[in-house]
């Protein structure tokens, strides 16, 4: 059925898979069929990884330039403030 065949795939997917059984069932399409579509997953998984890092860098990068554009409107340096900062907290 669909269900069984969609909780087989995750659970090969989390490592818990048979080979053997898949190479008996079919000599080459199965282990052919299994490696794409656990290549294919694993690409999936790490592009919405490196997205959401990705998104949370760009977030960080424009919050930074707009603490160092008020500091600049306010005539003082970032490098500056960074040092008075680093004074404070010893």
């Amino acid at each position: 059925t669909l269900s069984a065949s969609s909780f087989t795939l995750l659970r090969s997917l989390l490592g818990d898979f048979d080979f053997a059984s898949l190479r008996d069932a079919e000599i080459f399409w199965g282990p052919v069929f299994f490696i794409v579509f656990v290549s294919l997953a694993n690409f999936v998984i790490l592009n919405t990884v490196i997205a959401i890092i990705a998104d949370s860098y760009q977030e960080v990068d424009i919050e930074m330039k707009n603490d160092a554009t008020e500091l600049h409107a306010k005539g003082l340096r970032p490098d500056a403030q960074a040092r008075e900062l680093i004074a404070e907290t010893k």
